[in-house]
């Protein structure tokens, strides 16, 4: 797990000639799809490197698979197009695992659990309940299980508005350009912890809608084609979780459980 690749390097990368991995007899390295802008899960650090939960995460199953894996950063909207099209090889950036999904995509055992939420200024009237976001501006991650609860619940009732930026959304929710935003609870927390808890806080519950939003787990997507390399991460995500050193990593990021349910 030695390579960071941008997406501007994408193209490069996919047409390197590429050798057969023994463990999964995927050819050459394989490229993991991710984000550099979505802490604590994934982002860059000052020098470029990549940082965050699922990368140390990813890192540790690459090892333990014994595969030769190499991070790809894309826009959240591009990676499950990135992966059907063979320019990456599976995806980790915390994406949840639906209906809707699984028909495209296959997807390992479980690798976090989060709940999704609403984030909004202090003393904001805004809960989980659509009817108190009528006539709000929401923002919502492009192509994300959020967006897709937005356009089955909000859709006459509020102003959506689409991000492919992480870091933009929250930006503007700060700048008081949008009224909420929805988004995973473990995201929402970490800007809280960074300073936004005195402005900001979760309104209402989570959101309940499991046939958009799914179970609440997220895994690695592969090709369906792919079922070797399934097979060798499931196995590293077993490892992983039963030698304690998910607990670990997930300690050092949130003070609660991110064990899959």
């Amino acid at each position: 797990m030695k390579t960071w690749l941008s997406a501007a390097l994408l193209v490069g990368a996919a047409a390197l000639p590429h050798h057969a991995s023994a463990q999964t007899g995927t050819a050459g390295p394989i490229r993991i799809g991710t984000l550099a802008n979505y802490p604590p899960f994934e982002y860059s650090s000052a020098g470029g490197d990549p940082k965050g939960m699922e990368i140390e995460l990813g890192n540790r199953y690459c090892a333990i698979a014994k595969l030769d894996c190499e991070w790809v950063t894309l826009p959240f909207t591009q990676l499950i197009p990135a992966l059907l099209d063979h320019k990456i090889d599976a995806v980790l950036a915390q994406l949840s695992v639906t209906a809707t999904r699984e028909t495209e995509v296959s997807f390992t055992e479980p690798v976090t659990y989060n709940s999704v939420v609403v984030l909004g200024p202090k003393g904001s009237a805004i809960t989980d309940d659509p009817e108190t976001m009528r006539g709000k501006t929401i923002g919502v991650g492009a192509d994300s299980v959020e967006a897709a609860w937005a356009q089955a619940h909000l859709k006459g009732i509020a102003t959506i508005k689409l991000y492919d930026d992480g870091a933009r959304q929250l930006q503007d929710l700060q700048a008081h350009a949008i009224d909420a935003t929805i988004l995973d609870q473990p995201a929402a927390y970490d800007f809280l912890r960074r300073g936004g808890k005195a402005d900001f806080t979760f309104l209402g519950r989570p959101l309940n809608d499991p046939m958009i939003l799914g179970a609440g787990n997220t895994a690695i997507a592969l090709r369906k084609d792919d079922p070797k390399l399934r097979d060798a991460f499931n196995a590293a995500i077993d490892a992983v979780r039963s030698d304690g050193s998910f607990e670990k990593v997930s300690a050092m990021y949130f003070p609660f459980d991110m064990e899959p349910k």
